[in-house]
């Protein structure tokens, strides 16, 4: 299926290929203007892990000294040991983005979500599964999963010893 306008809501596009999620997550960090808020189950590598993601995130770093991106990552095993641009880019700019492992597990523990400046929305049901939604002027359903995601942030997170990087 190719993307879809919801009936109910023309702001909303019904998505379920890979492709529509890479493309729109590309779009959303480069309309973003302050900050993206990433949560994944597993930081899938076919969506975040490729040079055109790296560099949105890393052009959208570079924008602003104010610009923030934070990720919460629910399994970070698989991202350690296989590596990750995303890691090596929080490596490398880690005043501006920051990875962390998610410590408590919740009933809606596969969904992924990337929020933009708390309104663009990008949402998928089960991480890894490309069936989801789009919606660049989310700000009411932005506002509470943003809310959800200051509260694991702040209370259910780590900075992991395995993200830091090491300096010999």
């Amino acid at each position: 299926m190719v993307e879809k306008a919801s009936e109910t809501d023309t702001n909303l596009i019904l998505i379920d290929e890979l492709n529509d999620f890479s493309s729109h997550s590309l779009q959303l960090v480069e309309s973003s203007r302050r900050e993206v808020l990433l949560l994944s189950k597993t930081l899938d590598p076919a969506l975040y892990n490729n040079e055109s993601f790296y560099q949105a995130i890393l052009d959208f770093a570079r924008k602003d000294r104010n610009v923030r991106v934070k990720i919460l990552v629910k399994d970070i095993q698989p991202v350690v040991e296989q590596g990750h641009g995303l890691l090596t880019l929080a490596r490398r700019l880690s005043s501006k983005i920051e990875i962390r492992k998610l410590l408590s597990k919740s009933q809606k523990d596969s969904i992924t979500y990337l929020i933009g400046d708390r309104k663009h929305l990008l949402y998928m049901h089960e991480d890894q599964i490309y069936n989801g939604f789009i919606n660049y002027e989310a700000a009411q359903e932005s506002k509470s999963l943003t809310d959800e995601f200051t509260y694991l942030w702040d209370t259910h997170s780590e900075l992991d010893p395995t993200l830091r990087t090491m300096l010999l």
